[in-house]
């Protein structure tokens, strides 16, 4: 079978495992399967590798289990031996190298025995793997904004979802936040459905299909009395049908995503804000959802509510004295350090359908130099278009709006693992338009396929954190059935720390 037979298999495959068959049919036709076959690369340091894999499997024969964690504690990180390098999967299309591969295999076996092991008490397995979990850090999943096009980001978390690969932190904002808070708000078994049947929903967030459309006139008067071309009404009626009423502590609490949802004020005088069960727990994530999706001029500036959870009264958040919020995209799609700082991520899975970005963002998969080339030179233009703006800020000359211009252009649009749906650029009219079931449909397989190609990267970047997060709640519901609370088990760690603190100090 020929290269382009292949290539087009890869790009029309229905599945995942149709899609990896031919990609490593491809890599057989064009030699890369020997690069996957030999460890060496100047990519990462595949001696230290080496070595420590043989170290791991003689320490798990040898059933070795306090040098054992000593080993992982030093061999978890994501940055070890520069596994973490996105090169290392850019050269072939169905994988990396089989020693990568291989190392995190081995990593895995060894937790797995560790977890099971009866040398160790449970208390002392808690400690230990509360450890590694540090050493790890966390992952976020963020789903950018775009439109309609944002619906790509469904097919993107129905294959994470598949690949069981879908990080407990998801962010989103403007249409990502619809489709994060869609599914984040649901158990595993409701995902499932809800993924399956999103394309058949109500989603018509701009007009109401059943009532004939408004002149033009309607909508110049309702930009100039109320600053927007359209009624915001719609968009919080399917909001409500498609969320619930759910604040975030009570999403946290009944599914145990931690979602996030970043808006924007209205004001140049505010710091972008990041919600979640921490920030905000008793805000209304349809409500938040219905603010990060206010694209200026679209929509009107929209209110958060927030309900007590003592008396259940719904009513406003008011931050500010002009508690105004507006799309999330505007000041931070990405929102890197915030989700730093609050839950230690330290890792970005983004899924990026931003039309009017995902152009300038270079495929990590590209070895054009034409294509690196013209993206140096976006960057620099970007630099003195934000400069320019910056400037004119300063002087007065319509300070917000190029404040918010010049936040568009310099933010981050990507992460560590990078999603990039093939967009359909003749489909751009569609973009403020009621999705239709074939819209719905194709834009789910464009994220589907777009996802398959950041599979081997993101398994092999995320395998260790999950198999970790899981054991470890294995272990707390086993302290749990021999009768310690929560708050037991909570300190349990922490007064692990304090001894270890006491006896290097004596």
């Amino acid at each position: 079978m020929s290269k382009d037979e292949l290539k087009f298999q890869m790009e029309y495959a229905s599945t995942y495992e149709d899609w990896l068959q031919a990609a490593e049919k491809l890599d057989m036709v064009e030699g890369k399967y020997e690069w996957r076959k030999y460890p060496e690369s100047d990519e990462y340091n595949y001696k230290l590798v080496e070595s420590r894999l043989h170290e791991l499997k003689k320490l798990r024969l040898a059933g070795d289990v306090r040098l054992m964690f000593g080993v992982l504690q030093n061999s978890v990180a994501r940055d070890f031996g520069n596994l973490d390098n996105s090169q290392l999967y850019n050269y072939a299309h169905s994988g990396t190298k089989k020693l990568i591969d291989e190392f995190i295999q081995e990593v895995l076996y060894c937790l797995e025995f560790l977890e099971e092991t009866p040398v160790l008490s449970l208390e002392e397995k808690l400690v230990e793997f509360s450890k590694l979990k540090f050493t790890v850090g966390n992952t976020a999943l963020i789903l950018s904004g775009g439109g309609t096009f944002g619906m790509n980001h469904i097919g993107v978390l129905k294959d994470l979802y598949e690949q069981g690969l879908i990080p407990k932190i998801i962010c989103g904002s403007s249409a990502g936040a619809i489709v994060a808070c869609a599914a984040g708000v649901r158990n595993s078994e409701e995902q499932k459905i809800l993924l399956k049947q999103f394309h058949t929903g109500d989603l018509n967030v701009f007009t109401d299909p059943n009532v004939p459309p408004l002149p033009l006139w309607t909508s110049v008067k309702r930009f100039f009395t109320k600053g927007c071309v359209l009624d915001i009404c719609h968009l919080e009626r399917v909001m409500k049908l498609l969320i619930g009423d759910f604040t975030f502590q009570e999403a946290y609490n009944r599914s145990g995503y931690i979602l996030n949802v970043t808006v924007s004020c209205g004001s140049s005088y505010e710091m972008p804000s990041l919600l979640n069960y921490i920030t905000t727990p008793n805000v209304l994530i349809w409500s938040a959802v219905v603010a990060t999706c206010s694209v200026p001029v679209l929509f009107q500036p929209a209110t958060l509510w927030e309900r007590d959870p003592l008396t259940r009264e719904v009513r406003a958040f008011c931050v500010t004295d002009a508690p105004l919020w507006m799309d999330g995209s505007v000041d931070n799609d990405i929102p890197h350090s915030k989700l730093t700082e609050l839950f230690h991520v330290n890792h970005f899975i983004v899924s990026q359908v931003n039309f009017h970005i995902v152009p300038f963002i270079m495929d990590p998969a590209s070895h054009s130099w034409l294509e690196r080339c013209t993206k140096k030179v976006i960057d620099l233009a970007a630099q003195e278009v934000s400069l320019t703006f910056r400037l004119l800020s300063e002087m007065g000359i319509c300070s917000t709006l190029f404040t918010k211009l010049q936040s568009v252009i310099t933010q981050k649009y990507s992460g560590d693992i990078t999603i990039l749906p093939k967009l359909n650029y003749r489909q751009v009219k569609k973009v403020i338009q009621n999705p239709t079931p074939s819209f719905l449909l194709d834009a789910m397989a464009r994220g589907k396929r777009g996802t398959w190609k950041r599979i081997p990267v993101t398994r092999n970047h995320c395998a260790i954190e999950m198999f970790l997060e899981i054991a470890y709640a294995r272990i707390v519901k086993k302290l749990q059935a021999e009768g310690k609370t929560k708050r037991e088990i909570d300190m349990i760690p922490y007064r692990s720390n304090i001894t270890h603190l006491n006896t290097r100090a004596k």
